[in-house]
């Protein structure tokens, strides 16, 4: 896990986008799951700021295979799988925070009744902790970071995360707002 102040010398261009961009309903072609409240067409100099970052700043080449979106969690809108990992779109997640908020963020976690931490397992485990992705008391928060404008997480994305704080926060305006980038 890898936190990055300051992450794009152009976030001043992301904030003023995200406010006034449209956010839809999306299908996941990876796993046929809708998310809700994600942008696909973000700007072109913001895409190339962040593969830019990654590149030259974090990985010292291209990333492979990215996919990049905005993605809002509002208080009180229901996301598919609360606790989930993300190796379904690539090997690694970022996730850009757009908002300064101590109460909200990223947390990593661990399986209750497992000790499961990522979905580098197979069988049972795996299984169990699929099961109960949505049932928050199953779950214990070991690490997390708190959002700060134009702080970039990155991880392994087999880590098992939840959203913070659970459940979202902020009406559509204002909620809590994500610039994801998967890749490998």
């Amino acid at each position: 896990m890898i936190e990055i102040d300051n992450f794009i010398d152009n976030f001043h261009e992301l904030e003023s986008f995200y406010k006034t961009a449209e956010y839809e309903d999306e299908v996941n072609p990876s796993d046929g799951v809708v998310y809700p409240h994600i942008c696909k067409d973000l700007p072109e100099s913001i895409v190339h700021s962040v593969m830019f970052q990654l590149t030259y700043g974090v990985l010292g080449r291209m990333p492979k295979d990215p996919v990049i979106f905005l993605r809002k969690s509002p208080e009180g809108v229901d996301v598919p799988h609360k606790f989930h990992t993300d190796n379904s779109m690539g090997k690694f997640s970022l996730m850009l925070y757009l908002q300064d908020n101590d109460n909200a963020g990223t947390g990593f976690a661990k399986h209750k009744e497992t000790g499961v931490t990522s979905s580098n397992i197979g069988g049972e485990s795996l299984s169990k902790t699929i099961k109960d992705c949505n049932d928050d008391s199953k779950w214990q928060i070991y690490k997390s970071f708190k959002m700060r404008k134009n702080r970039a997480v990155m991880f392994d994305a087999s880590q098992f995360h939840v959203a913070l704080p659970i459940g979202g926060f902020g009406e559509a305006e204002n909620s809590r707002t994500v610039l994801t980038c998967f890749f490998s």
